[in-house]
């Protein structure tokens, strides 16, 4: 683009006088001369000198030319492809699907078998000539764990709820994000809707109070109507610009759901459609019950739970293991010759463990303390401690629960904590009154009601 400097000149001509002939008039031929050195006199010309390109706003200093700023992207989306778009990106969805991925994976792991188990022994003896050659043994065995009572199927049926409720889950993720996504999405159409009718009325008011200006200096309208209509202007442009806000912070929201930069202007092509709707509500009740992800996903974790307490139970019953082998000798060895071998290992389970560690613990939460004086402890035996004795003690059912990842705490050991606390919540459940100071004895128990 070229540039240059504007230089007016103007020229100016004497006027030249023409003799006028009779009756005052002026002949063609001086009218038009006189005509001519008028315009002569008014008559501007434009020069146009170039100038350096340094002086151009629109070049660089090396001489290249500068393009104009780029406009912004547009992104136009309508609702189906936002929600497309937000689905394929959202990380709450993706974590959402790995879950159903790990529910699959211990559903398989559910199905599996316990891997047998390979023993080789040896023996030989080194005394009286013997060598391991004529007098080592050698006696494989193969062991396999045959689980009893049903583990196995309370496990695969509880992996296929675990999935079924990693499914429903991730169907419900979609719906709560959707409707998330949806309420941005329409907010900005409803701010941009509301921006419309907000200017559209600012502007009708506007040439309103135009004419009743006009009126009023005429005196054909009070002063306060004229305040009135100002008033109502004033109102509507407050409304335009609480529309933009809306419309602005429900597009920030939308580039935040989508990962937009704001550089990014949105588009939205679906217009809102309202459509009239007298709903069923007890057809709609029955339709959440049976359709609604979050119902199902919570019915088949009940399920699921289930058949973890069945497999809680079935633990009560040991697994049996079963070997069998076959023992090679040198002619001097400890055995007979070619001798198979057959085994069966059951384990022998612990009894009343946890149960005398849960009463130990309801002992101290009631009874148990330590008393004593300016002289000493006063409970010095066993007859004058308190303690549970053997009439006030529950009757205590345990319940193991398979959790093979957890730490091990010992067969008592692990009861005592939780046990301690369930009584203390109980207590603090049925009256709202937290005691922390232990133990619960009668004394201190009035004096944390009153």
């Amino acid at each position: 683009m070229s540039a240059g400097v504007i230089i007016r000149m103007n020229f100016h001509v004497p006027f030249i006088k023409t003799e006028p002939v009779r009756e005052g008039r002026v002949t063609p031929f001086a009218f038009r001369f006189q005509g001519l050195a008028c315009m002569l006199a008014v008559l501007s010309v434009l020069v146009v000198i170039p100038v350096s390109a340094a002086t151009d706003p629109l070049k660089t200093s090396d001489g290249l030319s500068k393009l104009p700023p780029a406009p912004p992207p547009v992104l136009r989306l309508s609702l189906n492809e936002t929600i497309a778009l937000f689905l394929r990106q959202n990380f709450d969805l993706i974590i959402s699907s790995f879950g159903i991925d790990s529910a699959k994976g211990q559903q398989i792991t559910a199905r599996l078998f316990p891997n047998p188990t390979l023993i080789v022994n040896t023996a030989a003896s080194f005394t009286q000539g013997l060598t391991p050659s004529n007098s080592g043994q050698i006696s494989p065995q193969i062991q396999q764990l045959f689980e009893m009572a049903g583990k196995r199927g309370y496990r695969i049926e509880s992996a296929a709820f675990g999935t079924q409720s990693a499914e429903a889950n991730f169907e419900d993720a979609i719906r709560q994000l959707g409707f998330t996504l949806k309420d941005a999405y329409y907010r900005v159409q409803l701010a941009q809707r509301r921006l419309a009718i907000a200017e559209e009325n600012r502007d009708r008011f506007a040439r309103i109070l135009e004419v009743n200006t006009i009126r009023f200096k005429k005196g054909y309208i009070a002063e306060v109507d004229l305040i009135r209509i100002r008033l109502q202007i004033v109102d509507f442009q407050a409304q335009v610009i609480q529309a933009i806000q809306e419309a602005d912070q429900g597009r920030a929201d939308l580039r935040t759901l989508l990962g937009v930069t704001p550089a990014v202007e949105l588009l939205l092509t679906t217009e809102l459609d309202y459509h009239r709707v007298e709903p069923d509500i007890d057809a709609l009740r029955l339709v959440a019950i049976e359709a609604r992800p979050d119902i199902r996903a919570k019915r088949l974790t009940q399920s699921q739970r289930m058949a973890d307490l069945k497999l809680a139970k079935a633990y009560r019953y040991p697994d049996v293991t079963i070997g069998a082998g076959y023992a090679v000798q040198g002619a001097r060895g400890p055995d007979l010759p070619q001798m198979p071998t057959l085994g069966i290992n059951v384990p022998l389970p612990i009894f009343n463990r946890n149960q005398g560690g849960i009463v130990q613990s309801v002992s101290w939460t009631l009874k148990e303390e330590v008393r004593f004086d300016k002289e000493g402890i006063l409970a010095r035996d066993w007859a004058s401690y308190p303690i549970l004795t053997m009439p006030e003690a529950p009757k205590v059912e345990v319940e193991l629960i398979n959790r093979p990842n957890e730490r091990p705490l010992g067969s008592g050991e692990g009861s005592q904590g939780p046990a301690v606390a369930a009584v203390a919540n109980a207590f603090a459940n049925a009256t709202g009154k937290r005691v922390r100071d232990l133990p619960l004895h009668p004394a201190r128990v009035k004096a944390a009601l009153v």
